[in-house]
């Protein structure tokens, strides 16, 4: 932890959760701490730093959001990216990541929804 979330840490509890463990982990194994922390506290503030739709995309999302197709680009190596016999299935993959996305951002704004309480969602890509 860095010096400014030392001295924030102070004011706000926190809590880390690492989730690197060698195998396919995706943004949703964040929601039950964030459910639990969200209905725990009357006043808080929240950041859920999400793994997003970086490359590779097709990394991630779970198989269930393969909607556009299931191209197989975890082999497509970052320098053929802009390969044009690739492209169709990195925009698969591409909008399958975006349409998960979508998916965990519904879940944490019906999270907040359902606390009847004062609350704001604020994502930033």
């Amino acid at each position: 932890i860095g010096p400014i979330a030392t001295n924030l840490s102070r004011f706000f509890p926190t809590t880390f959760t690492k989730l690197s463990t060698g195998s396919a982990l995706y943004d949703e194994v964040l929601l039950p701490p964030f459910i639990q922390l969200a209905s725990q506290n009357n006043n808080a503030f929240f950041v859920v730093h999400l793994n997003g739709n970086h490359w590779n995309y097709g990394k991630r999302y779970p198989k269930q959001f393969e909607k556009f197709g299931n191209a197989d680009i975890n082999n497509v190596d970052r320098t053929e990216y802009f390969n044009v016999k690739d492209k169709q299935n990195i925009t698969n993959t591409y909008d399958n990541s975006i349409l998960y996305q979508d998916y965990i951002l519904d879940r944490l704004m019906t999270v907040l929804d359902t606390m009847n309480k004062p609350s704001c969602l604020l994502y930033v890509s």
